[in-house]
């Protein structure tokens, strides 16, 4: 039976080979675009799943009070926590922490510089990670030690190196000249991982060189992961840690307490408003496989029209076969199959393009998927999903036309009591208003990343270089400075201890003159010198700038403090008023306009721009003079050389950092408009078929009223006006639907544009033209016809 039914199906779609063509394209597109964006959701919601306990590894996150009443998210954490909530908590089975670094390594006298952590023990007994090589009880024992992951261990001692035994007991180099042994070698860190680091050294090593880096209660300084014991509950755990630190606690303490978050959504919900996880990762998960159920279901749709258009045709073919007793479960198991047999013809050519389009598709979306066609479990899951889609597209086109009356359709009275005609206007309506939906979003999301990319920020961020300096070069910042200010091409250079877009320091320490109990809030830190303001063009509005001359006292310390941090201290005028924290007194000597230090998810933060040029010695600034970024470049790399021992300068542009903090929303819109313009592919592919079939339906129509003086116009408008007002129905629902939508995306940005009418009438334009130059494709052949051909037809 099953051999009948395919082989009547490959009739039939032989036999209507234009139909066939469109029905088998529409969904094909609309598969492999669904495809390859399951394959993306799956890849996001597949991160930190690899460790065995994952569903019991929590981070530990602070609740801080911002000032204003607001409540502020740390992630990080006091080193002495650790130690006291193990101890104190039997829920607890393991802790473990890291506090991330960059390390100049040195190796048979070369130098690299790599991305590390500073470890507590038992980091693998909390995660996953496997050890290769080396005694993992011992590997953390002692101070001057490190791990390496395989990558680094074959960077550093070659590809043979486990064969040889070149790992072990090897020394490492520090840039400080301190020498390190390396007990053990972990496997490369899998991609999907929010932890990353190419070696490990003991915690110890750190409060060996800088003393007190453990037990300072006050420094919120490591990322602390929890392993919970089977069965406890992290709500109740967190609630216990805060009562345990606040009555412990040698320092500050978080006022609003602490909340444990599931490892598993660390990279999903990464957003925090006010203590709460609100978003992430997790929105354009969300919005993308909405999205990718949209394009599936517009090619569903697209199928059941141009099926349902042509049950006419197939009529006769229901009404012999109810003749010859076929009963209706049979016709309907007939049809189905022609719609199982149409989706895998697409799903073959949808797997065929995946294939081709994948790497062009990871690249877009910075992913590394891979297709097993070999794995059956792949094969299952993927035949099970093309089964639902050809089941789905074929089931209304199939109860529809086995409920064809015999009597009627044998006379050539053929009504159908389905209401085919009004419900396929309703699925081109349903059709068009997703693609609508999907149009209008691109064109936001486009309209939004094109705004953060040329939003003013305060500041001057273009043809600015920053570079940042080892522990060995911090040492020589003055004389990197002043060769580099004396250069002809460079035209400013400032020291700052964090990236003007990324600051590091945040405290709630700073007391002002005037403050209330209720006014201590959050306040970010920038310590750098006099030209730092010089070099980003931030305006004073009030007091003056620092000056070279002016001496580091700590009982005299000079602060210029922003705008936001003038009314978070409730100061109508700062000038003068003292100021102090980290136990050093000052006063403001200045306020600064608002600038954007920070990403525009964010608004704009207090900000303490605290003088004190040996201090700020992390990173160095310089603004080549215009029209001279060549040649200061030159003269940065040769400065740097001379100074350093050779060493070649890694530098970066600011604006350059400022796009790549938008990465993820240009993927979001490159995506939105993949998807808008397959929608729109697929929607006029329907139409197309549609316009065709009811072209050729009206032939003989089209030729008397060409007799009878109607004009090409006419006859364009009368075969168009239906399309034309589905539609108008289509966009006017669609219109309202996604400023509802979008506007809630955007307010998840702090600053955003406003959805205006031009964005959505601009959408509507592109869909009508587009629909328009479809549908006319044929209208246009039939209305310029010899109507005595056309009176010849039928």
């Amino acid at each position: 039976m099953i051999h009948h039914y395919l082989k009547t199906a490959l009739r039939g779609l032989s036999r209507q080979k234009g139909n066939s063509f469109l029905n088998i394209a529409g969904l094909a597109l609309g598969l492999l675009v669904s495809m390859l964006m399951f394959l993306w959701v799956q890849d996001e919601l597949g991160y930190d799943r690899f460790h065995k306990n994952e569903a019991r590894i929590f981070r530990l996150h602070n609740l801080m009070n911002e000032g204003n009443g607001a409540i502020s998210n740390w992630q990080g954490t006091p080193a002495p926590y650790a130690n006291v909530l193990r101890e104190a908590l039997p829920e607890i089975e393991n802790v473990t922490a890291l506090g991330t670094w960059s390390h100049k390594l040195i190796v048979d006298e070369k130098s690299f510089l790599e991305h590390g952590a500073y470890a507590f023990p038992y980091i693998f007994d909390v995660f996953s990670f496997d050890f290769l090589e080396g005694d993992l009880g011992n590997a953390f024992s002692d101070p001057n030690s490190i791990v390496l992951s395989e990558k680094l261990a074959a960077k550093f001692f070659g590809i043979n190196w486990r064969e040889e035994g070149r790992t072990i007991g090897q020394s490492i180099a520090l840039e400080d000249g301190q020498l390190l042994n390396v007990t053990g070698v972990f496997a490369d860190i899998p991609r999907q991982s929010t932890l990353n680091f190419d070696y490990l050294i003991p915690i110890d090593n750190l409060e060996k060189k800088y003393p007190g880096s453990l037990t300072q209660w006050g420094s919120f300084n490591f990322d602390m992961y929890f392993l919970l014991s089977k069965g406890a509950d992290p709500k109740k755990t967190a609630d216990k840690m805060y009562q345990i630190i606040k009555d412990n606690t040698q320092g500050g303490y978080p006022e609003h307490g602490m909340f444990l978050q599931p490892l598993k959504d660390q990279y999903l919900y990464s957003k925090f408003e006010n203590g709460k996880p609100v978003g992430g990762r997790i929105d354009y998960v969300q919005i993308f496989f909405l999205a990718a159920l949209f394009v599936l279901f517009i090619a569903c749709i697209n199928y059941m029209n141009l099926t349902t258009a042509r049950s006419s045709q197939r009529a006769r073919e229901v009404g012999v076969r109810k003749v010859v007793g076929a009963p209706r479960s049979k016709l309907v198991s007939q049809f189905i199959t022609e719609a199982l047999l149409t989706t895998f013809l697409a799903g073959v050519l949808a797997l065929i393009g995946a294939q081709f389009l994948l790497p062009y598709f990871n690249t877009l979306t910075g992913k590394e998927i891979l297709i097993d066609f070999l794995d059956p479990g792949n094969l299952l899951l993927f035949t099970g999903f093309l089964t639902v889609v050809g089941v789905l597209a074929g089931s209304y086109p199939a109860l529809m036309m086995s409920s064809f009356d015999i009597i009627k359709i044998l006379k050539g009275k053929l009504t159908n009591k389905w209401g085919a005609v009004q419900l396929r206007r309703l699925m081109v309506i349903m059709q068009f208003t997703l693609s609508m939906l999907l149009l209008i979003g691109a064109i936001v999301v486009r309209g939004q990343i094109n705004y953060l990319k040329s939003a003013d920020l305060g500041m001057d961020k273009k043809n600015v270089v920053f570079f940042p300096l080892s522990e060995t070069q911090r040492e020589k910042l003055d004389l990197f400075k002043n060769e580099l200010s004396q250069q002809p091409n460079i035209e400013v250079v400032t020291g700052s201890d964090s990236n003007p877009l990324r600051i590091n320091s945040m405290t709630g320490d700073p007391v002002w003159e005037g403050m209330t109990d209720d006014q201590r809030g959050i306040f970010n830190i920038i310590i750098t010198d006099h030209q730092f303001l010089n070099i980003l063009k931030v305006p004073l509005i009030a007091g003056e700038n620092f000056r070279k001359e002016m001496t580091v006292d700590t009982t005299n310390m000079a602060y210029i403090i922003n705008e936001e941090a003038a009314r978070t201290m409730g100061l109508e005028s700062p000038i003068g008023k003292k100021l102090s924290f980290w136990g050093d007194e000052g006063r403001i000597i200045g306020v600064v306009k608002d600038f954007h230090f920070s990403s525009l998810h964010q608004p704009i933060k207090p900000l303490i721009l605290r003088y004190d040029p040996e201090g700020g010695n992390n990173l160095i600034l310089i603004r080549p003079k215009d029209g001279q970024t060549e040649a200061a470049l030159a003269e940065l790399q040769t400065t740097f050389q001379k100074i350093s021992g050779g060493e070649t300068v890694a530098y970066e542009f600011l604006d350059q950092l400022y796009e790549k903090m938008y990465k993820s929303e240009e993927t979001t819109s490159d995506l939105a408009d993949l998807f808008a313009v397959i929608a729109l592919i697929i929607s006029c592919l329907g139409l197309l078929g549609l316009s065709a079939f009811l072209a050729e339906r009206r032939t003989k129509e089209v030729g008397i009223r060409k007799v009878l003086g109607a004009s090409v116009g006419n006859i364009l408008m009368l075969l168009n006006k239906e399309f034309g007002q589905l539609l108008l129905i289509a966009f006017l629902t669609a219109a309202p639907l996604a400023w509802y939508l979008l506007r809630a995306w955007l307010q998840k940005f702090a600053y955003h544009v406003d959805i205006g009418w031009q964005m959505i009438l601009v959408a509507g334009l592109i869909m009508g033209l587009t629909a328009a130059l479809t549908v006319s494709f044929y209208t246009l052949r039939s209305a310029l016809r010899n109507p005595v051909k056309a009176l010849r037809y039928e």
